[in-house]
C-alpha cells in the first residue's frame, strides 16, 4: 500500500501529489522544493537534511512557511549535521541514525493519517551498511 502513497523520486512525489487525484498522503524526503510544491493537496511530511547542499534549509524553510500560510496540512522534521542523501545506505552522504528515524517518521506518520495504531516499526536497514 506505500506504493500509492510515497513516490520513489521528489519531482514525482510533488507533481503527482499537486496534480493527480487519490492520493490522500505523501513524504517527501530530502525536502527538494519545486514549482508544484506550494500546490500540494494532501497531508505530507518533510525529512530534510540542515546539512543539505543541494537543498538549502532556507528553501526548504520558505516551503514550510509558504505551506503554512496558505493553510496546508504538514510536518517538517530536520536532521542536524545531515545532508541531502541521507537514507541512502552505502551513499558518501549516508547518516543511519538519521535514516533509521526517518523511515520510523515516515511509517507513523502514514498510519497516523489512516487511523492504524503507531505499533513498532523495525529500522529499515537491519545490519550495518559496508563503507
Amino acid at each position: 500500500w506505500l506504493w500509492h502513497l510515497v513516490l520513489p523520486t521528489i519531482c514525482l512525489t510533488y507533481n503527482g501529489l499537486a496534480k493527480y487525484d487519490g492520493f490522500t498522503a505523501g513524504v517527501i524526503w530530502h525536502g527538494a522544493v519545486n514549482d508544484d510544491s506550494p500546490k500540494l493537496n494532501v497531508p505530507v511530511i518533510i525529512l530534510h537534511g540542515v546539512s543539505d547542499p543541494a537543498v538549502s534549509i532556507d528553501r526548504v524553510f520558505a516551503l514550510a512557511k509558504q505551506l503554512d500560510a496558505d493553510g496546508k496540512t504538514f510536518q517538517l522534521k530536520t536532521y542536524c549535521a545531515t545532508e541531502h542523501a541521507f537514507t541512502l545506505p552505502g551513499g558518501a552522504q549516508y547518516n543511519p541514525v538519521a535514516a533509521d528515524d526517518a523511515f520510523r517518521e515516515a511509517v507513523y506518520f502514514l498510519r497516523k493519517r489512516y487511523g492504524m495504531p503507531a505499533g513498532s516499526v523495525d529500522p529499515l536497514v537491519k545490519e550495518p551498511v559496508p563503507a
